[in-house]
This record gives C-alpha cells, structure tokens and sequence, in this order.
C-alpha cells in the first residue's frame, strides 16, 4: 500500500470519517466541532457543517445519508443531513453524556452512544 495523495479536511485535530462510495463523498469530523465534506475524486471540499465540540468517533447511515456525531463536551449528539451535491447542514441536536464519544448506528434511524462512565450504551431515535 501506498499514499496516493492528500488533501486538507480544514480539521485542527482529525478524528472521525466515513465514506459514501455511492456519493463519491469523503466525511471528516473535527474535534474542535467541524464537519467537512470532501470530493472522493481530487478531494475538493463540499462544504462544511459547525456542531458541537468534543467530536470523536461519527457514525454514517448512507442509505439515509444521515451522519451522527456524538459531542462530548456540548453532552450532546449532533445530527446532519446532506445535500445531493455533499453540502452537509446540522439538522439539531439530541441529549447524550459528558463522554458519549463514539457512535455507531444499524440504519433507519437507530443510534447507539456509547457512555462509558455510566457503564451505558445510549439508544438514540433519529428525531429528524
């Protein structure tokens, strides 16, 4: 394996990202609370969605083509929604923990958040 190219997500510190291969979208997290959408073709940017911070590990339902992003420090979990052409917008946010920093999601609309300090994992309905 090798490095073919790179490309700027605009992240100060990188730490989430899924893939729509049907989209030809790249979906980078930020943690400072950043969502940035890359052209899987060149890596041009898309566009770019502010939620809250804390970001970690994102979960993506791409049939839906939702993005799910637990934010530690707002104790909260943001969703967004793209547009056809990549352009995410954060459609609002849910209640989660202080340390709900990863996500994971089996389609239609079920999130799981995990909780760590609880010793929980949070079952979150896409209300959008």
């Amino acid at each position: 394996h090798s490095v073919l190219s790179t490309w700027p997500n605009g992240c100060t510190t990188s730490r989430g990202i899924a893939v729509d291969s049907a989209n030809g979208w790249v979906i980078s997290a930020c943690e400072e609370g950043l969502i940035v959408v890359l052209a899987a073709q060149g890596g041009a940017t898309l566009g770019t969605a502010t939620v809250g911070a804390g970001v970690d590990r994102i979960a993506y339902d791409a049939p839906r083509t939702r993005l799910y992003v637990p934010c530690a420090a707002a104790s909260s979990m943001s969703i967004v929604g793209f547009a056809s052409n990549g352009s995410p917008k954060a459609l609002g946010s849910v209640q989660a923990t202080n340390d709900a920093h990863c996500a994971v999601t089996n389609g239609g609309g079920s999130v799981y958040v995990c909780a760590p300090s609880r010793g929980e994992l949070l079952f979150i309905q896409d209300p959008f």
